[in-house]
């Protein structure tokens, strides 16, 4: 019953960063209009815009809301800490054929699309022309429906592999979305064309 609540949240996370670039492309196109009037380079002004309403709201926070009293419950371990450095090295020697080629994996992946994500706007800027507001509409245009049916097809196809039986539905699916996903990560960045 987890898989759906935990796809609605990493959904959101992916629309919201990749919609993060396409609000980006949209304050610089208003950085643009404004550069004249503050004397400043548009992408000075992009930085301020965008980092505005979070100091805003920081501001707001910390000003009305108070940190809650922490309480510490009885341990149901007979004193253990479960959460400690000690008790998560354990687990990881513990379980280390599965763990470490898991977090080296999930490492290597996300090195790659947060690489990808991240110089994203500049390849498209500086191998084909395009206007910084223009890369980032287009990474948003594409990245947003991307986030969406990834968080429903990927979810789904473990669901799938556990109702057949197989015992690591997880990993399968992440392994099949790797296999799948392998010759866009290579073909992209080598694309004749934006």
């Amino acid at each position: 019953k987890r898989r759906a609540p935990v796809a609605v949240y990493a959904m959101s996370a992916a629309i919201m960063s990749t919609g993060s670039i396409a609000l980006g492309g949209l304050m610089f196109d208003v950085a643009k209009t404004l550069s004249a009037t503050f004397g400043m380079a548009p992408w000075r002004i992009t930085l301020i815009l965008v980092g505005l309403p979070g100091a805003i709201v920081a501001l707001f926070l910390g000003l009305t809301m108070r940190e809650p009293p922490r309480s510490h419950p009885e341990s149901t371990t007979g004193g253990k800490d479960e959460a400690s450095v000690q008790a998560f090295f354990a687990e990881l020697v513990e379980k280390r054929t599965y763990l470490v080629p898991f977090y080296l994996g999930i490492a290597a992946v996300s090195l790659y699309i947060f690489g990808i994500a991240s110089w994203a706007p500049t390849i498209l800027i500086r191998s084909y022309g395009l206007e910084a507001s223009s890369a980032g509409y287009m990474l948003g245009l594409f990245g947003i429906p991307g986030a969406i049916l990834s968080a429903v097809i990927w979810p789904s196809l473990a669901g799938v592999l556990e109702r057949r039986g197989w015992k690591s539905p997880l990993p399968a699916t992440m392994l099949i979305s790797a296999i799948a996903l392998t010759p866009v990560m290579f073909l992209a960045p080598f694309a004749g064309s934006a």
